[in-house]
């Protein structure tokens, strides 16, 4: 499964909370009605479609597999609710039709909860390539480094670092894991490297003024660049790289670093852009 945003998070949420919502609406309207007021469903919230679409565009076979079961299981619930409520639209339900409603809606709500708790730990979670801690944690570490900074603190390196092309065929894993299997050993102990998008890594370098920076890249490159002996594939990688501010959000400095790793791959292979406070 991709490793879901913050957002997408989010919006599961209000799908989960709005579907209560709408089982309590839907008893509401099947037991409570008025006398001489026809039952009618309430109508369906639009957030799990809404949440559906943001998933499915970019979802793996077997991703967009689990997301389909889903979404019959939610066209399911709301057609049966509808068919009961107009079947019985004076008198109370049979004990047959309520049973099949509520097998309905606990089926799709326990789904929906069990992909709530999955996302949400991948939101946290690791990157099973390369093991590494995900995007959402990488950001949240360059918030956490900022109120450090803010609040007198050292100056910290923020680097993406990705590697040169290769043939369209190779995928993302495929080249990222070997540039962090050469990285890991090579970092300081206070160094933090996370999965950020795609075939690229960040590497966060704690309490390091900006030209102890650039020199702990220089180290990086180096070694990545390193030429190795037949059979194995040359590697090479580009490296962007900013100094903080504590002036700067954490998007701002992220912004900036996705600039210097373009101009560094602008530049050719094995390159280094480093950009200042204001860069």
């Amino acid at each position: 499964m991709d490793t879901p945003s913050p957002s997408r998070t989010s919006s599961l949420t209000a799908a989960f909370d709005d579907h209560l919502a709408w089982l309590m609406a839907w008893h509401r309207a099947a037991f409570l009605a008025p006398p001489g007021q026809a039952k009618a469903s309430p109508p369906m919230s639009p957030c799990f479609a809404a949440w559906y679409d943001s998933c499915v565009n970019t979802a793996a076979d077997e991703e967009r597999e689990a997301l389909d079961r889903l979404a019959v299981q939610h066209d399911h619930l709301h057609r049966l609710a509808k068919v009961l409520l107009e079947r019985h639209p004076w008198g109370p339900l049979s004990p047959r039709d309520y049973e099949a409603f509520a097998t309905a809606a606990h089926a799709f709500t326990q789904a929906l909860r069990q992909r709530l708790a999955d996302q949400t730990h991948a939101a946290v979670g690791r990157d099973r390539a390369t093991g590494l801690l995900n995007a959402y944690a990488a950001q949240k570490a360059v918030e956490r480094e900022l109120e450090r900074l803010r609040r007198g603190g050292k100056p910290f390196g923020l680097a993406l670092v990705r590697p040169d092309d290769a043939p369209p065929i190779v995928t993302a894993d495929a080249r990222i894991v070997p540039l962090t299997t050469v990285l890991q050993p090579t970092l300081r102990a206070s160094d933090e490297m996370y999965r950020w998008e795609g075939p690229t890594l960040l590497l966060l370098l704690p309490q390091t003024e900006p030209a102890a920076s650039l020199a702990a890249l220089e180290r990086l490159r180096e070694v990545v660049n390193r030429p190795e002996p037949p059979p194995a594939s040359p590697l090479t990688a580009a490296f962007g790289l900013v100094a903080s501010s504590p002036e700067a959000s954490s998007e701002d400095l992220l912004a900036r670093a996705e600039r210097a790793l373009s101009r560094a791959r602008a530049e050719g292979p094995g390159h280094i852009v480093a950009l200042g406070p204001e860069g």
